[in-house]
């Protein structure tokens, strides 16, 4: 016993009460054949006279214990007393087990609501109040000085554990209420999100999580790709979305940085956020519904910053219809493919497009003389069958190519270097 005490008492009262203890088991053996305990014994006896005095103290000292009853203040304590003052008579070192009847306390006290300020004072307090009676039981006894250090210290030493399990207590319940907390916000933000409550689940679960149920809220998505860009995105959505009081309702769910927020959320040019109208609570699935296709356009698109479908235009219909999409692509640019020549091709039927036809702009951009551009684009429209002055075939060609753009088609268009900039 006498090493093991060693080796503890060293790590939290210091090498000098862990040295003067085992030279005092040397030189002072009537310690050892049970001085310590039968002061404990004499301390225990006095139990009918010590509770009513911490009670008065804990009463004065703890304003939060005002409203308890007796017995709910002296809940578990008493047990608590009796197990450390026997273990500190017979000078065992501090441990977990010996603790446990502190931790069950400790916790149920933390979900009752009790703050740790609290917590950390009745253990003083109710230290202070023991170590009162054992000083009376030690001056009456006329023990060594020696003894009474020895067992002063060691108390105290015990009571520091008892801060420390009650601390740890503590930061445990709070972590598991974090985890809860999250757990329960993710699951209403989904049912949200995917228009699976009711308005009176609304009504009655919105502001538990800080929504207003009567305002218009914006749905908004992003898709970090690491813990940091999910800080910065929600710090970037917290500080530009927030109106008076009304914050955005935030949570990580399957992947995605999903919620809503009282108004348009700005995360800048570094990231991405797809966001949908201002809808009511009850409406929120369009609102998410319209933030989904955004996002999924302008990832491809490798667009950034805020984006909603009004914003992007057509082009999420590039996306969209994909088994024609692929019909028509077949029919229409896959003869291109492995054609010589046929990538420039594309690219200007493209750029052209883009610069809403006008030759001039498209020779610039591409570096090529105004009659390459017109010879091109005869060869698109005599080999795809795509005629760009009837407007159903702009439509098609600019659905075609802007698909292939954002992935969605033959690998060849992208190796020949195909410009993935958003048309504008």
């Amino acid at each position: 016993m006498g090493g093991a005490l060693v080796q503890v008492t060293m790590s939290s009262t210091g090498p000098d009460f862990a040295a003067r203890y085992a030279e005092l088991r040397k030189t002072r053996p009537e310690i050892a054949q049970g001085v310590t305990i039968e002061v404990a014994r004499r301390v225990l006896a006095r139990a009918d006279e010590l509770q009513p005095k911490m009670i008065r103290a804990f009463r004065a000292g703890i304003p939060a214990y005002a409203d308890m009853t007796d017995e709910e203040l002296l809940n578990g304590i008493p047990e608590i007393v009796g197990n450390v003052v026997l273990r500190v008579g017979s000078l065992k070192p501090p441990s977990r087990e010996a603790f446990e009847p502190l931790e069950r306390l400790a916790r149920q006290r933390v979900l009752e609501g009790f703050a740790l300020e609290a917590l950390i004072r009745t253990v003083q307090i109710g230290t202070r109040e023991l170590m009162a009676i054992v000083g009376e039981e030690l001056a009456e006894a006329r023990y060594d000085i020696d003894v009474v250090l020895l067992l002063h210290e060691f108390a105290w030493d015990w009571a520091n554990h008892a801060t420390e399990t009650i601390v740890r207590v503590h930061r445990e319940v709070d972590h598991e209420r974090t985890r809860h907390d999250r757990a329960r916000r993710a699951e209403f933000l989904r049912a949200l999100l995917h228009g699976q409550l009711s308005p009176e689940q609304i009504s009655a679960e919105g502001p538990v999580h800080g929504l207003d149920p009567a305002a218009s809220y914006i749905a908004f998505r992003a898709r970090p790709l690491s813990e940091r860009q999910v800080i910065d995105l929600a710090t970037a959505i917290g500080r530009s979305a927030t109106v008076d009081k009304r914050r955005p309702l935030t949570e990580l769910v399957e992947g995605d940085l999903v919620g809503c927020a009282p108004q348009r959320p700005e995360v800048g040019e570094d990231h991405l956020v797809a966001v949908g109208p201002p809808v009511e609570l009850a409406r929120m699935r369009e609102s998410f519904a319209d933030a989904s296709i955004a996002l999924e356009a302008a990832e491809s698109f490798e667009l950034r910053g805020t984006i909603d479908l009004i914003g992007i235009g057509p082009l999420s219909l590039a996306l969209a219809a994909e088994r024609a999409a692929a019909s028509l692509d077949a029919h229409h640019l896959a003869p291109l493919d492995d054609m010589p020549g046929g990538a420039e091709i594309l690219l200007t039927a493209r750029t052209l497009l883009e610069h809403d036809q006008h030759v001039e702009a498209t020779s610039k951009q591409l570096h090529v003389h105004p009659n390459t551009v017109r010879y091109r684009m005869n060869r698109f429209r005599s080999i795809t069958g795509l005629d760009l002055r009837h407007t159903s075939d702009v439509v098609t060609a600019w659905w075609l190519l802007n698909r292939r753009v954002a992935g969605r088609g033959p690998m060849q268009d992208r190796r020949a270097g195909l410009d993935r900039r958003m048309v504008t």
